[in-house]
């Protein structure tokens, strides 16, 4: 199984940076950390980025440390 973890500005680099260092072709999770605060803060492109080089089977989770008042 290949799981990858990160913030969404991270993962991005990871993907479509200079190294390309992550390949998608046995990808089954990504774990997008701070997704809230990224989408909040007008990231949504890059999401979509990332999403966009995902396989379609890909299982997606977001998570967040930080809770709302």
């Amino acid at each position: 199984m290949h799981v990858a973890v990160g913030t969404p500005g991270r993962i991005k680099d990871l993907l479509l940076g200079t190294r390309k260092t992550i390949k998608t072709d046995f990808l089954k999770i990504v774990v997008l950390d701070e997704a809230d605060e990224m989408l909040g803060r007008g990231f949504v492109e890059d999401v979509r980025d990332i999403f966009g080089e995902m396989p379609q089977d890909v299982q997606v989770a977001l998570f967040s440390a930080t809770m709302p008042p």
